[in-house]
């Protein structure tokens, strides 16, 4: 990701704290949640956590996010 994704990162993630009835993330949360996943590219992240309310009842945590890219990349690397 890069930083002009910020934005759309804070919507997406600010849906998904309505979807689960969380409270907003501040601008030091969404900090974090940039650079944890800034590694990625930019559409994985943002379609696992837009696919996320589909399999899972619970709010994400960055970690959780970040294992699960980070699985999905060292698959891909393999299979090339």
């Amino acid at each position: 990701m890069q930083k002009l994704d910020g934005p759309a990162l804070a919507k997406i993630l600010g849906a998904l704290t309505e979807a689960f009835d969380r409270k907003p993330i501040g601008p030091a949360g969404l900090e974090v949640w940039f650079d944890t996943l800034r590694e990625f590219p930019t559409q994985n992240v943002f379609g696992l956590l837009n696919a996320w309310p589909k399999t899972h009842g619970k709010f994400p945590v960055p970690a959780e996010i970040w294992k699960m890219l980070n699985e999905s990349a060292v698959k891909e690397r393999e299979l090339r």
